[in-house]
């Protein structure tokens, strides 16, 4: 149970970029079309599993632990991912720019304008490649998974959940726009407009609710609280 919890803070910290779905929404709209968007989705998809794959061999999936605590690289893991977080708040906040190190900046998204499916899968797997946080999610996933999960399967099954939970946000747009493309136009620009109203609210909101609870995860796992 630990190294699900774990494992969906994790999920949700990674996936609750707004610049990952507004280039979702960018892309579904522009001349690629849903399948450029699709291509976005499969290049994030592909590193992390690629990621899991390589660095899932060197972490072996049995308990290293009996009792509560965590794997001291979890909770550092933890620590980092609140450090960051509160950092993007703040850089949002007094800038009104996202961070450097969260997500694709607005430079990446005037490129990804007019770009084919196999261009913005490119892209995709540099933000997740070129993303401090995104980094420092699945490799403390990877660990979380390494220290918890009974058994290979397990990890496996653990680690895809992660996956599709980080990504859950643009896949979801990518769906609805492939199983309803009629009826979701409507849908999907008031997503998009609703935030580009709220953008600033939404990094700084999640920013400081995530990064207190993955500070409390941390000092938990380190024992001070």
């Amino acid at each position: 149970m630990d190294m699900l919890v774990d494992v969906v803070v994790l999920a949700i910290a990674a996936g609750v970029v707004p610049g990952l779905v507004t280039v979702t929404l960018l892309l579904e709209r522009s001349s690629g079309g849903v399948a450029s968007a699709a291509g976005w989705v499969a290049g994030m998809l592909g590193v992390r599993l690629v990621q899991g794959l390589v660095f899932g061999l060197l972490v072996p999936t049995e308990p290293q632990i009996t009792d509560t605590a965590r794997p001291t690289v979890v909770a550092s893991g933890f620590l980092v991912l609140s450090v960051l977080l509160f950092a993007t708040a703040a850089w949002k906040a007094m800038t009104g720019r996202d961070a450097p190190t969260d997500g694709p900046s607005a430079r990446w998204m005037t490129r990804l304008a007019g770009v084919g499916p196999g261009r913005a899968a490119l892209f995709g797997a540099l933000v997740i490649l070129l993303g401090a946080r995104q980094w420092v999610c699945t490799l403390g996933a990877i660990g979380a998974i390494g220290s918890g999960a009974r058994g290979p399967v397990v990890g496996i099954v653990a680690f895809v959940l992660f996956t599709l939970l980080a990504t859950a946000l643009p896949l979801s747009i990518v769906v609805i726009a492939v199983v309803a493309p009629d009826r979701s136009q409507a849908l999907l620009d008031r997503m998009g407009a609703w935030m580009r109203t709220h953008d600033d609210t939404i990094v700084i909101v999640l920013g400081v609710v995530f990064g207190t609870l993955c500070g409390l995860k941390a000092l938990q796992d380190f024992g001070l609280l």
